[in-house]
């Protein structure tokens, strides 16, 4: 196992760019959540675009703060090879999962002329999904890297 931190090292800092642009994403459109709010008493649609908003950015956040977590606890510890693979497949699957979802709401969404903020929050969440995707596939090389260790 002389390697296994050295791999988890690696999923921790390919962990830390998707998580910097959830949380800004994240924050930037908290800054028109007031006006939504507004909107939403009188809109249902409006009322439903801001859940959606809502849990779609806080998913992505989840998800890269427990991977980031999971590899930081892996990489500065010395744990046993069935903890790490199960650490990885399941982050694996909430990574993936929540760039599903994300993706699922944000695809497509249009920049709105004149709010800055909301259109760079935009920018970084396609930037997230695509990290959670890759972030994804990271874990399952950890994963496969572990059950190496085992065979």
């Amino acid at each position: 196992m002389p390697y296994s931190n050295l791999v988890s090292g690696i999923v921790f800092f390919l962990s830390l760019p998707p998580l910097y642009l959830s949380i800004t994403s994240a924050q930037l459109l908290m800054r028109y959540e007031e006006k939504t709010e507004k909107a939403a008493k009188y809109s249902n649609e409006a009322g439903r675009q801001l859940y959606k908003t809502r849990t779609t950015q806080g998913a992505a956040v989840i998800a890269c703060v427990t991977a980031t977590i999971s590899a930081a606890c892996l990489t500065f510890s010395n744990s046993r090879t069935s903890t790490g693979a199960a650490l990885a497949v399941i982050n694996a699957a909430a990574c993936m999962s929540a760039r599903v979802y994300v993706s699922d709401f944000w695809k497509g969404a249009a920049r709105v002329p004149g709010a800055r903020d909301y259109n760079d929050a935009v920018r970084a969440t396609d930037k997230t999904i695509a990290w959670l995707g890759g972030l994804a596939g990271a874990w399952v090389g950890y994963a496969g890297y572990r059950s190496l260790l085992r065979a």
